[in-house]
């Protein structure tokens, strides 16, 4: 049996932080998309939402920038921050009431 000290952590902690950076540029596509939507319907809580979303997209980012730090200097034991979990959570629903307020709108009008 091996043990936990000579596991070979492989790509693990290069394929995290990736998805750190993925899951930021999906934030901020879904932003820009709706800020745009927003504009052109001239709906200031769309444009709101949206700005959050830019927001939020550049703290993911932040988070992952972070993570990737405690990665290299951890190694892959390093436990991620349940804020940043919780604040990633947050962005996501964020990024799903901002799009569909987008769809929403487009129907009203």
């Amino acid at each position: 049996m091996s043990t936990a000290a000579s596991r070979d952590p492989g790509l693990q902690p290069e394929r995290t932080t990736l998805s750190w950076t993925r899951t930021a540029a999906g934030l901020l596509l879904n932003a820009v998309l709706n800020l745009r939507s927003g504009y052109v319907h001239d709906s200031v809580p769309l444009l709101v939402l949206s700005g959050a979303l830019v927001v939020a997209a550049a703290a993911v980012f932040s988070f992952g920038r972070l993570r990737r730090r405690q990665l290299s200097e951890h190694g892959p034991e390093a436990l991620a921050d349940p804020l940043a979990m919780r604040a990633v959570t947050a962005a996501t629903l964020l990024a799903t009431a901002t799009g569909l307020a987008s769809i929403l709108l487009g129907h009203w009008r």
